[in-house]
Formats: structure tokens, C-alpha cells, sequence
């Protein structure tokens, strides 16, 4: 309530004003020299006054007369209460995960003016100290407000806005304040992380292959840059075809059935930045152009394979099939090595040996002149 001291006409001054509001009496005490026009303000609080809602006041003078004696003038009328914003909703907020520098927040409902309407709202995001919005003034009538550090205002008809320059993988909130001149109301939104796509792999090379189940031999991801968190997407490319995607880190077999037995191979990365919040693969690069790889070789089982002994002065191996693919050489061994022969389907060789036959060995030539052996046991293949 606000009112200024009227010109009197005589008798004693006035000392104090009965404000009622709502029912709820408050006795003001005065200066009694104060001069004709001298302003006052006084807040009225109580459970029967509704901000809001249409409050009868009266504002009466009085002096030193006895009451009994005395016919009090008085001011009256109606208004309408106000308080501070009322936070009855939330501030909702997400986070770019793409560029990682963003972030965008909803206010829409958050706040009830209470009385008085919502003149603008002070947004800011911060990874620190809950901000702090200032008001003075307010029970003097003349509110007046110094919004937190680093605001951006926003109008009584913005309900959401976007925040740039934010760092990668930093834990932000976003503050929203309402200020309608009786108080300034804030609320914090859920926390976010801005998350960055990684860059995509320009430099990658693969090791040579090494041992990856029965008669396979696959490369391994040596290197990778720049790698983000160390996770790949990878997937073989053969004769200019790109083959399934499959995850490796650093040190992992690069493999894909369809790729054995082909020269022509190498092999494209999209880096990966795995994070709780987001679906695996997470965040992933786009593919990469495509790396050298070695070979993958596939000394696959022999068809029909059979070890038939003679006696106890050795054996004939014999069998069908062979593995298929574009190698350099193909060759066996039934002697333990000392004499090796071009491998070709549906053969047999005889085997050496004093009481065990020898065991049979398929050797593949390929990268450059490395091999790659596989051998046979007869104790596993009787005939």
C-alpha cells in the first residue's frame, strides 16, 4: 500500500494511519512534522488477503484526538495484491550432441505472476555458483531489481532460448528468473552435458595379421588419429565394397568372413565417443577414407580329410577340398617340412614316420612373402 499525507486544515497533526486490507488492520506510526505530501508505503500480509483477486483497502489519518471523541476521515477502495513470481513448474533443458557447444532450455509455465504481471525473465547457464538475482525497493513501492551475473533478458512472451559457447563434456544448469517488480523468482533446470561429435580419422594403420580361430589369420587396428575415446565402428572394404559394421579399440582383430581370400581389401574407421547418456555406438564420426590392410587369410579345414597308416613305417594322407582364395601359394607337407608340394584338391602324399605317421601341414603364402601354417594331427583324422 502506498498514499501520501493529505493538507489539513487545523487541529492536531496526524501521527499514525489505520490501513486496512483484506480484513487485515495495521496501525503505520508517523513523523508528526512531516509536510503535506509525504509519501509512505507499507506491505499487508495475511491469510484472508489473495494476490490476485479484487482486496478492499481503507486508509484512515489519525492524530492524538481521543478515539471516542473523534470522527476519522478515511481513503477506500479496491485493488488487486501482488507478491513475487510463483515457481509452479519446471525449467526444462537439453544439450547439443552434435557440435557440443550448446544447450537450449523451456520455461513455458514455470512461473504464476501472483498479482502482478511478469515483466522479464534473466536467463543464464553456468557450470558454477548458483546465481543470484537482487531486488530493493519493493516495500517502498518502487521496486527495483540487479539481475544475476551474466544475464541475457528475455520478454514476458519468451519461454525458451538457446546458450552458445558452451566446452564439450562440461555440467551445466540453466537459470531462468522472473522479475514483476514485487520479486524476482528463479528456477534451475535439469543439469546437461554438451556432448561433440568426434572428428573423423584421418590417419589409421593396421598390423600384421595374427592367429583369430582355427586356420585364421586377421590384421589388428594398431593405430588410429585422431581416436576421441579409443571406440571404432570399422568395416572391411573388398574390391571397392564396403562389408559389416563392426566395433574394435586399438589392438583388435579386423575381421570379416567375406573378406578371406581377397587381395584387394582394406578398411574404413568411424571414431566413437561412448557416453551413459547416449545409445551405443554413441557419438560417431563419419567414415573415414579407406586404409591399407594385409590380407586376411583363411587356411580353412581340408574336405574329407583321412590319415590311413601302413603298418608301423607310416601313411597316406588323402583329401578333397581345399581352401579358396586369391593366394600367391598353396602348398603341403606330409615330411615335417622337408619337401612341400603345390596344394591341389581332391590329392593324397605319403607320410613319413616310425610308429606316428607325421602330421600333415598347409602352408599359405601371402603379404609379401609371409606364411601362414596350419596343421593336421592323424590321431584326429583316422582312416
Amino acid at each position: 500500500m502506498t498514499w501520501t499525507k493529505p493538507v489539513t486544515s487545523g487541529g492536531s497533526p496526524i501521527t499514525q494511519y489505520v490501513v486496512t486490507v483484506g480484513g487485515v488492520v495495521v496501525t503505520v506510526g508517523v513523523a508528526a512534522s512531516d509536510p503535506a505530501g509525504t509519501a509512505y508505503a507499507r506491505n499487508v500480509q495475511g491469510a484472508s488477503i489473495t494476490n490476485g483477486a479484487v482486496t478492499a483497502f481503507s486508509i484512515s489519518a489519525r492524530n492524538s484526538a481521543p478515539n471516542s471523541l473523534a470522527t476519522w476521515n478515511e481513503a477506500d477502495g479496491t485493488g488487486i495484491p501482488a507478491g513475487p513470481p510463483l515457481a509452479v513448474g519446471s525449467v526444462s533443458a537439453s544439450a547439443s550432441v552434435t557440435t557440443g557447444t550448446t544447450a537450449t532450455a523451456s520455461w513455458s509455465s514455470a512461473f504464476a505472476a501472483n498479482g502482478a504481471a511478469i515483466t522479464d525473465y534473466f536467463g543464464l547457464i553456468t557450470s558454477g555458483a548458483q546465481p543470484v538475482c537482487s531486488v530493493t525497493g519493493v516495500d517502498a513501492g518502487s521496486g527495483s531489481v540487479v539481475p544475476p551475473a551474466g544475464f541475457t533478458r528475455y520478454g514476458p512472451d519468451t519461454s525458451s532460448a538457446t546458450f552458445g559457447g558452451l566446452a564439450p563434456n562440461t555440467t551445466y544448469t540453466v537459470w531462468i528468473f522472473a522479475w514483476n517488480h514485487q520479486g524476482c523468482t528463479g528456477i534451475a533446470s535439469n543439469q546437461v552435458v554438451p556432448r561433440a561429435i568426434p572428428p573423423v580419422v584421418t590417419s589409421a594403420s593396421a598390423g600384421a595379421p595374427v592367429p583369430n580361430g582355427a586356420g585364421h589369420w586377421d590384421a589388428t587396428l594398431a593405430s588410429a588419429a585422431p581416436s576421441g575415446n579409443a571406440d571404432f565402428q570399422y568395416r572391411i572394404v573388398v574390391n571397392g565394397v564396403p562389408g559389416e559394421v563392426r566395433s574394435a579399440g586399438l589392438g583388435d582383430v579386423l575381421s570379416d568372413p567375406s573378406a578371406y581370400g581377397h587381395p584387394d581389401v582394406g578398411f574404413q574407421l568411424k571414431a566413437c565417443d561412448i557416453w551413459q547418456e547416449i545409445p551405443f555406438p554413441g557419438l560417431c564420426s563419419d567414415w573415414s577414407r579407406t586404409f591399407a590392410l594385409p590380407e586376411p587369410i583363411d587356411n580353412g579345414q581340408l574336405g574329407s580329410l583321412v590319415a590311413a597308416r601302413s603298418g608301423g613305417l607310416g601313411g597316406t594322407w588323402s583329401w578333397g577340398s581345399i581352401p579358396t582364395g586369391s593366394y600367391p601359394a598353396m602348398d603341403v607337407t606330409c615330411d615335417n617340412g622337408a619337401t612341400w608340394t603345390p596344394l591341389v584338391a581332391n590329392a593324397s602324399c605319403d607320410a613319413s614316420g616310425i610308429l606316428r605317421m607325421s602330421p600333415l601341414k598347409v602352408r599359405i603364402t601371402a603379404n609379401g612373402g609371409q606364411t601362414y601354417v596350419r596343421e593336421y594331427d592323424p590321431a584326429d583324422y583316422p582312416g
